[in-house]
C-alpha cells in the first residue's frame, strides 16, 4: 500500500537530516506502514485524517530529533536525549512506541528550551563592594537572569523562586528592564533581595 504523499515528503526529509544511518529511515516507513494498514486507521476515502496528522506530527518530532542530536554544545543533556530517541527507532517496530516516545522527547526538549531561556542573561552583570558589618564583607550583585532570581529566591524563601503568576511578574520585569534586581550578600551567601541597587547602602 502506498503512504500518503505528505507521508512520503516528510520521510524524504527525514532521510536527508540523517544519511548516516541509511537503513533509519526505511524502518520508520516500515513501522508506518504498518500503522496505517490497520483497520481502524482507515475509512471509505483512505487514511484517517487524524491518523495521518498523528504521522506528520511524529516524524517533525523526529526531524527535531535528528537536528537536537548535532547541538550537543547548546544543549548536551538533549542532544543525548536525542540520540536516544533515534537509536531507538533504529530497532523499533511499533510505530505507536514511536509516537510515544517521540511526545517525551518534546517533552524534555520544551522543558530544556524553557531552562535554556531562564538561564540567559538578561542585563550585565555588576557588583558593588558594600564595606563591612562586623567584620563580615558585604557586596551587592545584579542579578542578571531569570534562573538566578529563582535560585536567590530559594535561598531566601522568597516568592520569586515560584512558577505562580506573582512570581512570574517578577520574572517579567527582570527580562523587560523594568526593574533591576540585586541581591546582598555576606560571606558569598544571600542575605538580601532588592529591587533597586539606590535602596543598597553602599558606595558606587
Amino acid at each position: 500500500m502506498a503512504l500518503h504523499s505528505q507521508i512520503r515528503d516528510q520521510l524524504k526529509r527525514v532521510e536527508q537530516d540523517w544519511p548516516q544511518f541509511p537503513h533509519f529511515p526505511a524502518r520508520v516507513a516500515a513501522t508506518i506502514s504498518d500503522f496505517c494498514q490497520n483497520g481502524g486507521k482507515r475509512d471509505g476515502r483512505g487514511l484517517k485524517v487524524a491518523a495521518r496528522n498523528e504521522v506528520l506530527r511524529t516524524l517533525k518530532h523526529v526531524r527535531s530529533a535528528e537536528r537536537k542530536a548535532t547541538q550537543a554544545a547548546a544543549a548536551p543533556s538533549l542532544a543525548k536525549e536525542a540520540r536516544k530517541f533515534l537509536k531507538f527507532l533504529g530497532h523499533n517496530d511499533e510505530f505507536e512506541r514511536t509516537v510515544a516516545r517521540a511526545r517525551c522527547f518534546v517533552g524534555e526538549m520544551q522543558r530544556t528550551g524553557r531552562r535554556i531561556a531562564m538561564a540567559r542573561p538578561v542585563c550585565e552583570p555588576m557588583e558593588r563592594h558594600c564595606g563591612t558589618v562586623d567584620g563580615v564583607p558585604m557586596c551587592a550583585r545584579r542579578v542578571t537572569s531569570v534562573a538566578e532570581l529563582m535560585r536567590v529566591g530559594r535561598a531566601l524563601d522568597l516568592c520569586v523562586a515560584k512558577r505562580d503568576a506573582v512570581a512570574r511578574d517578577y520574572h517579567a520585569q527582570l527580562k523587560s528592564g523594568e526593574t533591576e534586581f540585586w541581591c546582598l550578600e555576606a560571606a558569598d551567601r544571600s542575605v538580601a533581595l532588592l529591587r533597586s541597587f539606590a535602596k543598597i547602602n553602599c558606595p558606587k
